[in-house]
This record gives structure tokens, C-alpha cells and sequence, in this order.
């Protein structure tokens, strides 16, 4: 981040003080100079409480599940001199001691001549997107270990008769690697001559509307069994 020339210190934190973000800035020796609205609801730390204290006391951060902590963002961003970011699991521990997940830049502040003058850290909270994930995740957990439990041959099929994947059950069936199914269709999978195939396909497309159907179905195997 650039602050121009022409741009009184008034002027400057008037215009960080408007980003939506979490918006921190420290000297060169990490010695906090200004904090916007969005920074103080986040960090718990008021603007006067805030200001003259080092940034690692405010925006206190760490890996979630690594007690160590973050590496020191504030210093890569001077040595690199350019914009560095966190890691995807990081956490802002508050004044309060609350941990909430954030994204967050550290920039430096350049003069107009390009001398680095100081840093500016923009963070935002992400806690909902993260929990979002985690609960989609143990959704998508919680359906792949019913899916491979149940005993029975469990298909999923596109509209277009494309398998995209099977159950271990139907695997043990066929004899094959659950990969081995994905991209073929139940002709690949039939028993030749055994199937009538105009209703198996009749079957089909009223499941597809939504209508549960019971047929039956002959399979090869890998090792040429029906």
C-alpha cells in the first residue's frame, strides 16, 4: 500500500477507516498506529487502548490446533516487501479470549518515494464459512461410510445413465474396483442376452421422475460369472 504524497496522515487513516475490513497499521517496529471500527469489534481492543502497543498483543493469532502459534506475518511481509497471507486454519484470539477464523493480508506501507514506512494488516472473520466446511465435510463423511456399510449393490447414476460411483458392495459383487464403474453405464455391467433392456430402461426414467422401482438385473462379473 501506497500512502501519496499529497495525502495528510488525516486524510489517509480517514480512508482506511471507511474499508468494510479489519483494518490495522503499525511503524516499522510493529507498534500499533491506527485501528478502524471493523479491527476494534473483532480484536475486542479499542482504538486508545490499542494504539502504542506492539501488533502481535492486539491481532493475536495462531494456527488453530497448533499451539506454537502463526509464523510472523508482520516480518515477512518487511522482508519480502510485498503482500503476504495466513494460513487457511488460522485463528484471531480476541481480548475476550474468543478464537474466531480470519482471513488477513499484511502489506507494506510505502512512501511515495517507495520507502516502507510501516504495515498495514485487512482481515476479515470467516468463522461461518469454516464451520459451513467442517459441516459439510463430516455431511460428505457421514454419507461415503453409510454408502460403503450398507451390505446391498448401491449405484449412483447420472440422468444420463453415467454410473459416477458405486458402493464396496456392489464392488464385492462385480468383483471389481469401485473406480472400474465410474464413467460406464449398466450396459457395460450386463450379462449379455440376460436383461431386457427396454424395461430396465422404462425402470430407469421413472426413478428419475421420482418414482421408486423394483427390478431385476443380471450382471458379469470380472471372472465371466452371472
Amino acid at each position: 500500500m501506497v500512502m501519496p504524497h499529497e495525502y495528510n496522515t488525516e486524510q489517509f487513516y480517514h480512508t482506511l477507516s471507511s474499508i468494510g475490513d479489519g483494518v490495522i497499521t503499525s511503524d516499522l517496529q510493529g507498534n500499533i498506529r491506527f485501528l478502524n471500527k471493523t479491527a476494534e469489534a473483532l480484536t475486542g481492543f479499542g482504538m486508545e487502548e490499542a494504539v502504542g502497543k506492539k501488533l502481535h498483543q492486539v491481532f493475536r493469532i495462531r494456527i488453530k490446533e497448533d499451539m506454537e502459534g502463526e509464523d510472523n506475518p508482520f516480518q515477512r511481509a518487511l522482508d519480502s516487501r510485498r503482500t503476504v497471507g495466513l494460513k487457511r486454519n488460522t485463528v484471531l484470539v480476541t481480548k475476550g479470549g474468543l478464537e474466531k477464523f480470519i482471513s488477513a493480508s499484511h502489506s507494506p506501507i510505502k512512501d511515495d518515494q517507495g520507502d516502507i514506512i510501516g504495515v498495514v494488516v485487512v482481515f476479515r472473520e470467516i468463522t461461518a464459512i469454516m464451520k459451513a466446511e467442517e459441516a459439510l465435510r463430516e455431511s460428505e463423511e457421514s454419507y461415503r461410510s453409510l454408502f460403503d456399510n450398507v451390505q446391498e449393490a448401491v449405484y449412483v447414476q447420472s440422468r444420463d445413465g453415467i454410473l459416477l460411483a458405486v458402493n464396496e458392495g456392489a464392488a464385492r459383487m462385480y468383483g471389481r474396483a469401485p473406480d472400474w464403474f465410474v464413467g460406464r453405464t449398466p450396459a457395460d455391467l450386463a450379462a449379455p442376452g440376460s436383461n431386457d433392456q427396454v424395461t430396465i430402461a422404462r425402470s430407469v426414467e421413472r426413478a428419475l421422475a421420482g418414482e421408486p422401482q423394483t427390478l431385476e438385473f443380471w450382471g458379469l462379473r470380472a471372472d465371466g460369472a452371472e
